[in-house]
């Protein structure tokens, strides 16, 4: 009958209802646990992020993207940007393709990386091809930080192994008194002394 058929219908729909709800409160009580610590590990990053381009006279920073405390929005569509200002004068601007030159973006990258790892645990790190697209002015203050980042005196007996691939080594770099550091140079080419041998 018609009216059975309400009924369950009805039944149904104030069940699905409960569901929902109940749906709604849990995305609520992860969502209040979830939002401070990703809050304080961006400001974490940008903090750290900050200081690097301070030392280079300009500015940048890590924001999270949309305001975490937009209830209406999913878990999927939060990210991270990069804000970066090179040049007296100009404001911070979003990192990307359009607005900073490859050596810019590559610097900005590179540093983001390094605050990254400033927030996690590992054994090592490996970075290959730093310099892509770097002139040699931000290839030397790259290299730079990344060296004062894990000279044992900066970072404690706890830190991690670093790897770092280049094709090229730049002249005169300065490496930290008392660190623990190895250059190897790998060569290869014609006149080598064959592996076999």
């Amino acid at each position: 009958s018609l009216q059975k058929k309400i009924e369950e219908l009805t039944k149904n729909t104030n069940s699905q209802k409960e569901r929902l709800e109940e749906a709604r409160n849990d995305i609520k009580e992860i969502r209040e646990k979830w939002q401070p610590k990703v809050r304080l590990l961006a400001r974490r990053l940008s903090e750290e992020y900050a200081k690097h381009f301070r030392e280079m006279k300009c500015e940048g920073e890590i924001k999270v993207y949309p305001e975490p405390n937009d209830e209406k929005v999913d878990y999927d569509q939060y990210g991270l940007e990069i804000w970066v200002r090179f040049r007296d004068g100009s404001d911070l601007q979003k990192l990307s393709k359009f607005r900073q030159s490859g050596g810019e973006r590559s610097v900005s990258t590179m540093l983001y990386l390094l605050c990254l790892q400033s927030v996690t645990q590992t054994p090592f790190r490996v970075v290959d091809e730093i310099n892509q697209g770097m002139d040699t002015k931000n290839e030397r203050m790259i290299f730079d930080r990344i060296v004062r980042s894990c000279a044992l005196k900066n970072s404690g007996e706890e830190s991690p192994q670093y790897f770092l691939v280049t094709p090229k080594l730049l002249p005169n770099l300065v490496y930290p008194e008392g660190s623990d550091i190895s250059v190897l140079t790998v060569y290869n080419g014609y006149g080598m002394i064959p592996a076999e041998e």
